[in-house]
C-alpha cells in the first residue's frame, strides 16, 4: 500500500505571499514551527523541530510561485522516505489555490490517522498566515490545544 495525505483548498492571497509562506524560513516560522534552521537551495536540507523531534526536509523541487516538494530524510519511522508538496495556482491575483500532498507512506495507522488530522490544522495555520498573517505554528497550536483540552469535561 501507498498511503497518502491530500488537500485542495484557496487561500484568499496572491500567490507570491503563498509560495513564500512554503518557501522561506520566515514563512514556514509564520504557520508551521518557528525553531527551524536550513537552507531552501534544490539539494539542501532543512531542520524543524517540534519539542523533542526533529523533522529534516531535503529540497527536491522549488518552481517560483508554482511548486515545493520536500524528502523526509528523518522524522521518524513512518515519516522517512515520504514526500511533502505543495502545487500552488492562481485563480486571481488575490486567490490561490493550493493542492498539498504527504505522499509515500507505507500504510494506514493510528499515527498516519494521527498526522492527517495534524496537517489539516496547519492548513488552516498556512491559510490564516497568508490572509491575515495570523498562523498558529507549532508551539502556538499546542498551547491552544492544551487550553482547549483544560475547557473540556
Amino acid at each position: 500500500m501507498n498511503a497518502a495525505i491530500r488537500f485542495f483548498f484557496e487561500i484568499r492571497a496572491p500567490i507570491a505571499d503563498v509560495f513564500c509562506a512554503l518557501a522561506t524560513n520566515e514563512g514556514l516560522a509564520g504557520w508551521w514551527t518557528r525553531t527551524l534552521d536550513g537552507s531552501h537551495h534544490i539539494g539542501e536540507r532543512i531542520t524543524l523541530r517540534f519539542d523533542d523531534l526533529e523533522v529534516v526536509l531535503k529540497l527536491l523541487q522549488m518552481k517560483q510561485d508554482e511548486a515545493v516538494l520536500w524528502e523526509v530524510l528523518s522524522a521518524g519511522e513512518e515519516w522517512n522516505g515520504t514526500r511533502i508538496n505543495f502545487q500552488l495556482a492562481s485563480m486571481n491575483d488575490q486567490t490561490t489555490l493550493v493542492r498539498f500532498g504527504h505522499v509515500g507512506w507505507r500504510r494506514e495507522s493510528d499515527h498516519y490517522a494521527s498526522c492527517s488530522y495534524q496537517w489539516a490544522e496547519y492548513m488552516f495555520s498556512l491559510r490564516d498566515y497568508c490572509e491575515k498573517r495570523g498562523g498558529s505554528p507549532f508551539q502556538e497550536h499546542e498551547r491552544q490545544n492544551l487550553a482547549r483540552s483544560t475547557h473540556v469535561r
